[in-house]
């Protein structure tokens, strides 16, 4: 035997008194599946409802302004991700670079043709176009989630499958008309269930006199939205 060894050897000889769990008890073995995702996130905004306050209170001094800034603020971030992505590319003259190019291009005009006295509704479908060129994750969102939302949607919805090539070039709708006639049938459809299990009744929590201050889009069937008094009555709805 050793006479050097300690007959009583202690465990662990630099004891850690306050030692870190493991942050990943169970390792994934593809060590890519691992890395935390990169994630940019920006922000646009419709101010659809500024007119409707301004002419129904006397005393809205207006917001309007304030989402300008936050759609200029919210641009940068998809120029700045552009630049990136073409910086990767391999391929400069990409067809999809170029369509990332275009739809960024669009909403930045429609982000400097921003009026505060105009119903426009060209900030919002051009970042959605944007985003979906840049190949990014989006949500659309109002404050209750089921009325304006449900107008942004179905009008995206009809939008993209206007954009559809269903072959020969043949297109689904030869005018706007004809894209805002199935716009409206998508709001008299499964929308309407979605509103119904929110308020209790298959409406949208609008009145005739907001309808008429809404951009034309975002105008739902007179038919779905509710009286004067019952709109009143649900206003936080």
């Amino acid at each position: 035997p050793n006479p050097s060894t300690n007959p009583n050897p202690s465990p662990n000889p630099n004891p850690n008194p306050n030692p870190k769990p493991n942050p990943n008890p169970h390792p994934n073995p593809n060590p890519d599946l691992d890395r935390s995702p990169s994630l940019n996130p920006t922000l646009v905004t419709n101010p659809s409802d500024d007119e409707q306050k301004r002419n129904l209170n006397p005393l809205y001094k207006g917001g309007a302004e304030f989402q300008f800034n936050v759609n200029r603020y919210g641009l940068s971030f998809f120029e700045a991700y552009l630049e990136r992505a073409a910086a990767v590319c391999s391929n400069s003259t990409d067809p999809a670079l170029d369509g990332a190019r275009a739809a960024v291009a669009a909403l930045g005009a429609a982000v400097a043709a921003q009026d505060l006295t105009a119903k426009n509704t060209a900030v919002l479908t051009s970042a959605e176009a944007a985003c979906e060129a840049l190949g990014g994750g989006r949500v659309t969102f109002c404050k209750s989630g089921k009325d304006r939302t449900a107008m942004a949607l179905t009008l995206e919805q009809t939008q993209l499958l206007g954009a559809h090539n269903f072959g020969g070039g043949q297109k689904l709708f030869e005018d706007s008309g004809e894209r805002m006639r199935l716009t409206n049938l998508l709001r008299v459809g499964t929308r309407l269930s979605i509103a119904q299990k929110n308020i209790g009744k298959p409406k949208y929590s609008f009145n005739a006199l907001q309808r008429r201050f809404m951009p034309k889009e975002y105008q739902a069937p007179v038919e779905t939205i509710q009286d004067y008094v019952t709109s009143a009555l649900n206003a936080e709805s």
